[in-house]
This record gives structure tokens, C-alpha cells and sequence, in this order.
């Protein structure tokens, strides 16, 4: 469960359980990760997801948010040396969805159990390259969605679903009523779908296994963000 000021981590408890929050770096954006629902007459896998990757970005140097992704089974959460390089990989892609009133900052590492293992800065800031959409306002609120489920390595076996948020300001526009956006329309925010769905550290649900994130993502005004921020 999360909210879009304090993240709490869900890689927690055993599949039919509800896991219990946790407390994360502050931060107003993520991505969650569930198990099964308790009805589910699946086999949970002996793998679990052994940690999570973060990185922070500022938007109008006002509001600080956090994309993060857990890690899949068998990644070695402490080799910060090699997950520092993946962290500004994918930071470089974030970097070409996001306009230029963002800037991509900071890096860590979240323990299965959410406490922070390891946080540092990006080795330079990263500000956001994607050109502004015509007569958008700049709202702190606009969001993109992509979302995914666990593949599980046999049948029968049991997978989550994870759903990671961006919040883009008026890098896109949204025409009125509109739900979805696919990656394959804009360069910026297809590299960035390409980037996370070619890892090999990350995204996976709570068992650890790797998510393919969805090509269409939603789009929607963030409720909290518009509560306390205005927009």
C-alpha cells in the first residue's frame, strides 16, 4: 500500500496475506508490486524479490517523487557498483520522457523488509529532455501508468501484477476524456518502456519474477498530488 508522499513498500508477507506497509524514503511516486489474491488457487514459487531500486526526481524543484522497481529473484541487492550503473541507465531513458522542468537527482536501494539499504546521487543530475506539449499547463499531478504481471516459470504457479507511475507535467497532452497512452507514439516515453522491460535486475512482482510491463499506460490526474499540491 503507498501513497504519493511516504512510499511503504509491499514486498512483504506470504501470498493470501496482505502485506504490511513499510516505510520508504519520502517521496510522492511509485511502483507497487502485490501478491495473488488470497482465493487464488495457484503454487507460490520459493523465490521472492530480494529488494528495491529507486531514483528521485524533482519536478519545478518543488516537489520531490520516486519511481521504484523491485528487484528479481537472484539480483544481488548490495552490489551497488552494478546497480548504480543500471540506476543511470535507466535514469538516462526516464530523463528523454520527462520535460524540462524535471530533474532526476538521487539513486538507491530499498531491503525486502523497506528499509534503506544505500542512497546516493546520480553521478550527474539528469534534467528532463522531452519537449513541452503546446498549451499544457505544468501540472505536478499528470501522470503516465504502465503496468504488468509476473511470469511465472510454470503453470499453475503464482505471479503478481506491478504497476510503475511517472508523473510527466506538461510533457504530453491529454485530450479530454482520454484513458490511455501508448509507448510506440512518442520516442522518449517508448525508450523508457524499452528500458525497463529490457532489464535484467528489474521490474518483478513480490516472488521475484520479471514483469513485462504493458505498452498502453493510463492516464489520469493524481488525486493525492492535486490535494497537496493545488494541481
Amino acid at each position: 500500500v503507498t501513497n504519493n508522499r511516504v512510499h511503504r513498500c509491499a514486498l512483504t508477507g506470504q501470498a493470501g496475506v496482505r502485506p504490511r506497509p513499510l516505510a520508504q524514503p519520502e517521496a510522492r511516486q511509485t511502483t507497487r508490486t502485490r501478491k495473488e489474491s488470497p482465493m487464488s488457487l495457484c503454487t507460490p514459487p520459493s523465490t521472492t524479490s530480494p529488494g528495491v531500486l529507486f531514483l528521485k526526481y524533482t519536478h519545478q524543484g518543488q516537489v520531490t517523487h520516486t519511481a521504484r522497481w523491485a528487484f528479481i529473484a537472484g539480483v544481488d541487492p548490495t552490489d551497488t557498483t552494478v546497480l548504480g550503473a543500471e540506476a543511470d541507465r535507466i535514469a538516462s531513458k526516464m530523463q528523454a520522457a520527462l520535460p524540462p522542468s524535471f530533474v532526476i537527482t538521487d539513486w538507491g536501494i530499498l531491503t525486502r523488509d523497506g528499509a534503506l539499504y544505500y542512497e546516493a546521487p546520480l553521478p550527474a543530475p539528469r534534467v528532463g529532455s522531452h519537449s513541452t506539449a503546446p498549451a499544457v499547463d505544468d501540472y505536478y499531478s499528470r501522470t503516465i501508468t504502465f503496468t504488468g504481471h509476473g511470469q511465472a516459470p510454470v503453470a499453475g504457479g503464482c505471479a503478481g501484477p506491478t504497476r510503475t507511475v511517472l508523473f510527466v507535467g506538461n510533457g504530453y497532452h491529454f485530450i479530454v476524456g482520454q484513458k490511455r497512452i501508448n509507448a510506440t507514439v512518442d520516442t522518449g516515453l517508448l525508450g523508457y518502456w524499452v528500458a525497463l522491460n529490457d532489464s535484467t535486475y528489474l521490474p518483478a512482482d513480490d516472488y521475484g519474477q520479471q514483469v513485462d510491463l504493458r505498452q498502453s499506460g493510463t492516464v489520469q490526474y493524481n488525486a493525492h498530488t492535486q490535494r497537496k499540491e493545488g494541481t
